[in-house]
């Protein structure tokens, strides 16, 4: 009786364990999903300050391997420099979303058109790696933006 009750309680454990750790329901995929249009939305405003927003409070943006900005201030500061920037296009598409406890990796590619200037227009496309992490609002916030092209 005494080996019953401690195998219970052992599949009771793992099996909430497992519950706290794998949160791959479609509810929360389907935040993470709106989160990235929300990001790509506010991509196309070059809105530094409301793009800085969207990443947690040491959030990194990286580049081709190499940090771009690291922190809220710092992410500002990097898309202030794009003030000659209009972006009427900018377009995601994930490829898959992986959600463990509060954190999100969602991986896809991204369509950018970009007008320099008022004047020349650049088409830019690659990869991403987002690792989105849910704050204590349970708000999705980008951790790490990670692009490739």
């Amino acid at each position: 009786m005494k080996y019953i009750l401690m195998l219970l309680f052992a599949s009771a454990i793992s099996l909430f364990v497992w519950s706290c750790t794998k949160h791959n329901s479609d509810d929360d995929k389907r935040e993470v999903t709106a989160a990235l249009q929300h990001y790509d939305a506010l991509i196309q405003t070059v809105n530094a300050d409301s793009i800085a927003l969207l990443y947690m409070p040491n959030g990194e943006i990286i580049g081709n391997g190499k940090p771009a900005a690291i922190g809220r201030d710092s992410i500002r500061a990097f898309l202030s420099t794009f003030r000659n920037v209009r972006v009427p296009s900018n377009v995601s598409t994930v490829i898959e979303i992986n959600i463990t406890a509060d954190t999100a990796v969602q991986r896809g590619s991204y369509k950018q058109v970009a007008i320099i200037s008022g004047q020349d227009t650049v088409r830019v496309k690659g990869d991403f790696t987002a690792t989105w992490q849910r704050d204590t609002q349970g708000k999705w916030l980008i951790r790490r933006m990670e692009t490739i092209y």
